[in-house]
C-alpha cells in the first residue's frame, strides 16, 4: 500500500489550463485535481521532472472567476490511458490563489 505524501486537500477541478516553460513557450493541458501545494494535470506530451513552469487557469467561484497563476515544479510524470498525468508542486502560490484553492476545498466537503 503507498503512502499519500500530500499535506494539503485535494479537490477535483476539470478544467483548461496553459503551461508556460523557462523558455516561454506555451502548451494546452487540463486540470485533474488542485491544492494550496498543486495541481495535477493531463497534457498530450509527456513533462520533464524537476522543470520549472507557470501555470495559468481559471476557477468559478460563487463570487465570480478566479485566475491562477502559480509557479512550481514537476514532480511527477506519468502515461494515463491516452494522455500524461503530471504533478506540479507549487513553489510560488499568490494568496489569492491560496485562499480561492481553500474556499473551493471548504465547499466541496
Amino acid at each position: 500500500m503507498s503512502e499519500d505524501k500530500r499535506s494539503a486537500k485535494r479537490v477535483v477541478l476539470r478544467v483548461r489550463a496553459t503551461l508556460i516553460d523557462q523558455n516561454g513557450n506555451q502548451s494546452p493541458a487540463r486540470t485533474f485535481d488542485v491544492s494550496t501545494g498543486g495541481v495535477c494535470l493531463l497534457t498530450e506530451t509527456p513533462l520533464i521532472l524537476a522543470q520549472k513552469y507557470t501555470v495559468i487557469f481559471q476557477m468559478s467561484m460563487r463570487g465570480g472567476n478566479t485566475q491562477v497563476t502559480a509557479e512550481g515544479t514537476i514532480a511527477y510524470c506519468m502515461l494515463s490511458s491516452n494522455q500524461f498525468k503530471s504533478g506540479l508542486q507549487f513553489s510560488s502560490l499568490p494568496v489569492s490563489a491560496r485562499n480561492a484553492i481553500t474556499a473551493l476545498a471548504v465547499m466541496s466537503v
